[in-house]
Formats: C-alpha cells, sequence, structure tokens
C-alpha cells in the first residue's frame, strides 16, 4: 500500500521525537513489522488498494491519531490498564503476528511469484508454486535462515556482526 521510504523518510524524525518527549532512556525503539501491520490493514479496510498518495495520506492520519491518543493516555497516566492483558492474550497476538509475517515473507524468501491475497491462500499458492522457484534463490534463503537462526540460539550477536561485516 505505502511505498517503504515513506517508513525511512519519517523514521528519523518519530526517533528525535521519542527522544525528546519519552518516559524511557533504556528502551529501544524502531520501526516494526507489528506497526505495518496493524497500519496496513487499517489503510486496507479504510481504502483497499489503489493510489499510494491517498494510501500515505491516510497512513500518516493513523499515525498522527494513533500518537494523539497514546498522548492522551500518558497524561492521564493510563499505562496501568495493560496490566489487565493476559500473557496468553499477548503471546497469542505475537505468535499470530509472526506467522502472518511469516507467510507473507515466504514467496520472496522462495523466489516464488505469489500476488497480494488472504493468508491462507497465499499459504496454499506459495506451496503449488514451489515447482517454479529458482533452487538457487531457496539455497541463499535458507543459508539465511540457518545462519539467523543459529546465531539466535548459539551465538546471540552473531548476526549483528554479519550485517556490521557485511
Amino acid at each position: 500500500l505505502v511505498p517503504v521510504q515513506v517508513g525511512l523518510y519519517a523514521l528519523p524524525a518519530a526517533l528525535i521525537l521519542y527522544a525528546v518527549f519519552g518516559s524511557s532512556r533504556q528502551l529501544a525503539i524502531g520501526p516494526t513489522s507489528t506497526v505495518a501491520l496493524m497500519s496496513g490493514a487499517v489503510v486496507a479496510g479504510i481504502f483497499g488498494h489503489g493510489d499510494p498518495q491517498r494510501a500515505i495520506a491516510l497512513s500518516a492520519g493513523v499515525a498522527l491519531s494513533a500518537g494523539l491518543w497514546l498522548a492522551l493516555f500518558g497524561l492521564l497516566k493510563l499505562g496501568w490498564v495493560t496490566a489487565f492483558i493476559s500473557r496468553p492474550v499477548i503471546v497469542g497476538f505475537s505468535f499470530g503476528l509472526s506467522l502472518t509475517v511469516i507467510v507473507s515473507e515466504l514467496p520472496h524468501l522462495l523466489g516464488v511469484p505469489v500476488s497480494d491475497v488472504h493468508v491462507t491462500q497465499r499459504i496454499w499458492r506459495t506451496l503449488a508454486e514451489l515447482g517454479e522457484a529458482n533452487p538457487a534463490t531457496i539455497a541463499v534463503g535458507v543459508v539465511g535462515l540457518v545462519i539467523l537462526f543459529v546465531g539466535q540460539v548459539r551465538w546471540p550477536l552473531v548476526p549483528w556482526a554479519l550485517i556490521l561485516m557485511g
């Protein structure tokens, strides 16, 4: 919906604003797939797929609206409300979000052409198109995943070292 560059251009301003108005000196923030998926779902629900300029305007509106609500909640000291969200709900949401991101990125990782469709349809289309996948693309994707996962489990700083070296 919204070109990736828009988020990258907006990120420095958001980081500076958080540095000025944020409440925690130790919190690490940045763009996340959660925010992207939630914003994309709102924009797609209102607008569907079409003109990127309109999607950008709607995304900006969603971001400003969310920011105003969060500022209001902060002023009213309503952070305690999050204590009522149970751990299973948070884990379930995070797991579902992880699956959504994996399913949306899997065709790119395998080099399989799949159009934007519902998550379950994307899974079936990806599996159906595996015969068309480029073996070199699959090999690079699998090696990258192995390095990422083994590095996270055995040596937590290995992926960062690879990123900084590369």
